[in-house]
């Protein structure tokens, strides 16, 4: 979203001018109000927004960080969050990752320029509340999603060592002899734990494991496959 000095700079106007006439006050002659109503709203700016956000610098902008979009995860994550930030008069800042660190830090400072009201990211790293800290610090409120931390983030997900364990239990029943094993990085603890009940349960079962990245799972699927390959 346009700060008050961009919309000022593309109307010609001074900071003061564009203040007054978001925050409808001051003496503001009808051809400037119009003026900068105009490049505003032609800039992205939420007029209606604009002085609730001018107040308490934070603008009704939820910040979305996702590792990708393609996945079924994360796009039912990203079409669930979109609905409820419309629902509530909410515009949505969608940056992807790709699960590079620096990318994701670049993320977190757009957030944290857009004065987003609220976050919610699948962090690519382990300690995400210590990465996210500068956002937390701003007023923002991080939530994260998928991904728990080991240092007491507040963390919404499933319970994925109930998951693998029902997924043992009906690859069994289904008579699997060779049970193949793909991941997303295990130096994440939701992914490792995920891991560890299914290959736990799966005892002498366990045939091979492929983890990596979203970009990679291709790639990693062939690895799985390869010569005698699992049955299931």
């Amino acid at each position: 979203m346009p700060t008050i000095k961009d919309i000022a700079k593309a109307a010609g106007v001074s900071h003061a001018t564009v203040s007054n006439v978001l925050n409808r006050k001051g003496n503001v002659s009808a051809e400037k109000i119009k003026l900068v109503q105009d490049t505003a709203r032609a800039m992205g700016y939420r007029i209606h927004e604009a002085a609730s956000a001018l107040r308490s610098g934070k603008a009704r902008v939820l910040g979305v960080i996702l590792p990708d979009v393609q996945s079924q995860a994360h796009g039912d994550l990203l079409r669930g969050l979109s609905q409820a930030a419309s629902d509530r008069g909410f515009a949505l800042l969608l940056r992807v990752t790709d699960n590079v660190p620096e990318q994701e830090r670049r993320a977190i400072r757009e957030v944290l320029s857009a004065r987003a009201a609220c976050a919610v990211a699948v962090s690519s790293f382990p300690d995400p509340q210590a990465r996210y800290a500068e956002l937390a610090q701003a007023g923002i409120r991080v939530r994260f999603a998928l991904r728990n931390g080991p240092d007491e983030a507040d963390y919404a997900g499933f319970d994925l060592e109930a998951a693998a364990r029902a997924l043992a239990a009906q690859a069994l029943r289904d008579g699997a002899e060779r049970v193949g094993v793909m991941t997303n990085l295990r130096v994440y603890p939701a992914e490792r734990a995920f891991y560890e009940a299914l290959t736990g349960a799966l005892g002498a079962r366990f045939f091979r494991v492929a983890q990596g990245i979203a970009s990679q799972y291709d790639k990693l699927a062939l690895d799985l496959l390869e010569g005698e390959g699992p049955d299931a």
